[in-house]
């Protein structure tokens, strides 16, 4: 008994000693000269600690750091890659002997990162992940007999597994990571102004709150979010669950600015598979509503994403720049510096698949209905491999592709509309008011360049056009060419009709260059009239130029006997005016002239026919 009461007392004895010696004895300063030497050894960076290090021992093991700065390397600016303004960590020490982490706290405050890339390709993660490290380790384990492939950890072999790690809390506030490219003219901010997690251990769950903002040239998102973080015992697997985040976005692109969404999601991340996936029950943009899928590969050199989402109604227009904004920044564009194309090289950094289904689409006036969207981003190449939707009692099926590996960017389409009907998705469009039917519609193309003052110049299309059962608004062609052939002949004038032209088909081939669509071959049937001609039309200036035959194939059962019956008699008509407001007039110098021509003939005829007669038949 008194051998156990000796040992007892010696060991609180020697723990006392311990204690007083490295709280009282010890100043943790005299390794700050040996850790700034150590740092500008192994990166040749300048590592300054401006203020005094303080430690404790008991009841927790800790630490705290003030006014820590790293240096980047030598010119590279802003110089100071990191600035610590405090940093602090207390471990509870008696559980470390039994291979259990209990982290008390861990505080992090004021902390500001410069990353940068100047325009000779450095960066200021030069030095510190060192490729001098891996060789070292490679002839290592070489000169060991280890190989590099074995010395790597495996796929799916998991680590080893800690007894505990407790956390109870972590406070990370006022971090600034600013990201500079020289090379690529760009300039990123991240700002998290607060980060905390509280009771976290290994296997359970713990509540976490983030707020943060995300800064570019031309955009500014904010963010705030909560959920709940579940780390496994091996560290294989992290689950988020019940994750909120709000967020707003301020963008000049968007036509509400700022564009306010909100996500609900669980997730999964399997870090051994480097892979990730998320259920997404929630997705509100704006007025849009969706749910969905999204995997995420990030084993590869190049992530992969899978997205499948479905949403009630898309409505576009809340999204996107209105046409009205479109054309304003157009006429900015031409009255202003030249614009710059816009940079997709970020496609190439990921690949995508999203599957995109939606009840309804809008988009300003221009409404759709089951939308089905298969679009793919593989090698900076974007690709709409399959859009379908209900278009106006007709079908829509499209394809496009856009390459943005170069600037300007070059893309193709393919889109074909059957049986649509044309009157109200021509005044939804576009406003225009002149013309319906039952039409299909086939167009192919491709061009360069994504600013909208080069797109129509620089667009090299095709297609073909057929109308069937319609109506041109505006004009009574019937009428025109009556009261035409009753001003070249003298007769009485033809009672006037409404102003619009019944057809039974209008179809015609086009093809678009340098910005005039032209139309060799158009043709119009109706009961009454049959039109054949060409022309063109300005997309540049919206101006038309169409030169038609017009004849009348038959006439009304209630027209009168004194009345001209011009049937089969060709009428020469111009299209002019713009594609909003089409005029329609006769062409009188061709009229008179085919007139002319006409009465030519039939004294020429006179004079043979006269001729030989005083030949006696000859």
């Amino acid at each position: 008994m008194k051998l156990l009461k000796w040992l007892l007392a010696s060991v609180v004895s020697l723990v006392v000693a311990v204690t007083l010696y490295l709280t009282v004895f010890f100043d943790p300063n005299t390794l700050k000269a040996e850790i700034i030497n150590g740092v500008k050894q192994q990166t040749g960076r300048d590592l300054v600690i401006s203020n005094q290090l303080s430690w404790t021992f008991l009841p927790v093991l800790g630490i705290q750091l003030n006014g820590v700065t790293l240096s980047n390397p030598a010119g590279l600016t802003p110089q100071p890659m990191l600035d610590i303004k405090v940093a602090m960590l207390e471990v509870a020490l008696r559980p470390l002997l039994s291979q259990k982490i209990e982290v008390v706290r861990l505080s992090l405050d004021g902390v500001v990162m410069h990353l940068v890339t100047g325009k000779d390709g450095r960066s200021s993660f030069d030095g510190l992940i060192a490729q001098d490290v891996k060789a070292k380790t490679k002839a290592t384990g070489n000169a060991n007999g280890i190989t590099a492939s074995a010395a790597e950890p495996k796929e799916g072999v998991k680590g080893p597994e800690l007894a505990r790690i407790d956390i109870q809390d972590i406070s990370i506030t006022n971090v600034q990571i600013h990201r500079q490219d020289a090379l690529l003219g760009q300039s990123q901010t991240l700002a998290l102004e607060r980060f905390t997690l509280h009771g976290f251990s290994l296997g359970t769950f713990a509540s976490f709150t983030f707020k943060g903002q995300y800064l570019t040239s031309d955009m500014n998102l904010r963010s705030v979010g909560a959920g709940e973080l579940n780390v496994s015992r091996d560290l294989a697997l992290v689950v988020v669950d019940n994750l909120t985040m709000t967020t707003a976005v301020a963008a000049d692109i968007l036509q509400a600015n700022p564009l306010t969404s909100v996500i609900k999601l669980t997730s999964q991340i399997a870090l051994d598979k480097k892979q990730l996936s998320a259920e997404i029950s929630q997705l509100s943009v704006g007025d849009l509503q969706a749910a969905g899928t999204l995997t995420l590969n990030y084993a590869p050199p190049v992530p992969k994403f899978t997205v499948v989402m479905q949403t009630d109604e898309l409505l576009l227009d809340k999204l996107l720049p209105s046409a009205a904004s479109a054309e304003e920044g157009a006429s900015t564009e031409l009255s202003g510096p030249a614009p710059k194309e816009p940079d997709l090289s970020g496609l190439a950094r990921f690949d995508l698949q999203l599957t995109l289904a939606a009840t309804a689409v809008k988009y300003a006036k221009l409404a759709m209905q089951n939308l089905q969207l298969q679009l793919n981003v593989e090698h900076g190449v974007l690709d709409i491999s399959s859009l379908t939707a209900d278009l106006y009692q007709g079908r829509l099926l499209a394809k496009a592709r856009v390459d943005g590996r170069r600037s300007p960017a070059t893309y193709q389409f393919d889109k074909q509309i059957t049986d649509v009907q044309l009157h109200p998705l021509l005044k939804d469009a576009a406003d225009v008011d002149g013309l319906a039917g039952t039409a299909t519609f086939h167009l192919k193309g491709s061009g360069s360049s994504l600013v909208m003052q080069h797109v129509k110049p620089h667009l090299v299309a095709n297609g073909q056009l057929e109308i069937r059962d319609g109506v041109l608004y505006g004009v009574d062609l019937a009428h025109m060419l009556r009261q035409a052939y009753a001003t070249v002949t003298g007769a009485a004038p033809a009672p006037k009709g409404q102003a619009k032209t019944d057809f039974s088909r209008l179809s015609g081939t086009f093809f678009l260059d340098n910005g005039i669509l032209t139309n060799p071959d158009l043709v119009v049937v109706s009961p009454l009239i049959q039109l054949t001609g060409k022309g063109t039309a300005n997309i540049l200036n919206d101006k038309l130029d169409y030169k038609l035959a017009a004849s009348l194939i038959n006439v009304l059962n209630n027209q009168s006997a004194a009345q001209p019956k011009p049937a089969g008699v060709t009428i020469p008509l111009m299209i002019t005016g713009t594609l909003q407001h089409p005029e329609y007039k006769l062409d009188t110098k061709a009229l008179f002239n085919q007139q002319l021509q006409q009465e030519t003939n039939k004294v020429k005829d006179k004079l043979k026919d006269s001729l030989l007669k005083k030949l006696g038949g000859f």
